[in-house]
């Protein structure tokens, strides 16, 4: 959970304060929207048939850098905050848009609804309640405590890259991102599907 995550930050003593603002909806007119616009600039006019070709096609937007990504770089943050917090209380922060955690007191979670002086505030205490030692040891080597999760998978039609002419490659695993160990073995009698066998019948 994102909000927890913060909370870590803080804990990790990598920042002195953390604050976050989502943006009333229809109004989310901020730095990673108008990124996601230059990419689309050239992305909407490009005939891609996979990873490789996407990736090449984003890094062409100015101010934009595409990264690839792999299996090992997705984790399970999520069962690593279980460890050491307690979930957020149901309900209590659909209705706020800024939330803050500060060193001092890592495991506090403020909400409100507005930077207004009279605006609805509220705290929770997410900590757990556990042995200080085990704590500790979570926090201070949460490295090793932090799982690599497992892979989805990708849908069998989605692991080819498919060129103009109707030729099809296998993707790598980066290029599959969380399709590991699962890639087709092309045979012979495997063909790729044409539009005329697409048509409905008369």
């Amino acid at each position: 959970m994102v909000l927890r995550m913060l909370g870590l930050l803080t804990k990790l003593r990598l920042y002195w304060k953390v604050n976050v603002a989502f943006l009333v909806a229809g109004h989310t007119k901020n730095i990673c929207d108008w990124l996601f616009n230059l990419l689309k600039l050239v992305y909407r006019k490009s005939n891609l048939y996979g990873m490789t070709g996407l990736l090449n096609v984003l890094n062409t937007a100015e101010d934009v850098t595409a990264v690839g990504v792999s299996p090992k770089d997705f984790f399970d943050w999520d069962a690593l905050e279980d460890k050491i917090y307690k979930s957020l209380t149901t309900g209590t922060v659909n209705r706020t848009h800024l939330f803050q955690y500060k060193i001092k007191r890592p495991s506090i979670l403020v909400t409100r609804d507005t930077v207004g002086l009279n605006s609805y505030l509220a705290e929770q205490n997410l900590r757990k309640t556990m042995d200080e030692e085990t704590r500790n040891d979570i926090i201070r080597n949460y490295k090793i405590h932090l799982e690599t999760l497992d892979a989805p998978g990708v849908s069998p039609i989605k692991q080819f890259n498919y060129g103009p002419s109707g030729e099809t490659t296998s993707l790598s695993n980066s290029e599959t991102y969380c399709a590991r160990n699962q890639l087709l073995r092309l045979t012979p009698q495997w063909k790729k599907p044409t539009m005329q066998g697409r048509k409905r019948q008369k």
